[in-house]
């Protein structure tokens, strides 16, 4: 089972690359080409597009609001909904014993 701690690792991961992403379109240090950083942050959108389709598909009668988890998922991706799930598991857990 993954614990917490490595969902905030992920999540923390996942954040950085983003800033720091933005950060070298902002002021370029490793001069990467802004193209090839635009394609990676449009396929990372798409996929965390995906995502968001999935997380509201599958736990949007137990997620309220919605729209928090959904921002939440377009910055974090996959991290967020590990994170909920596991989250649902365990109130589960408290709440049978």
């Amino acid at each position: 089972m993954i614990s917490p701690r490595h969902v905030t690792i992920s999540k923390t991961i996942v954040g950085l690359s983003w800033v720091l992403g933005l950060a070298e379109l902002a002021h370029p240090y490793v001069h990467i080409p802004p193209a090839w950083l635009y394609v990676v942050m449009a396929l990372s959108l798409l996929a965390h597009a995906a995502q968001c389709v999935y997380f509201a598909r599958k736990f949007g009668p137990e997620a309220h609001p919605l729209w928090p988890h959904l921002v939440q998922i377009m910055i974090f991706g996959m991290p967020h909904v590990v994170g909920f799930q596991q989250g649902l598991r365990d109130s589960g857990k408290a709440a049978s014993a």
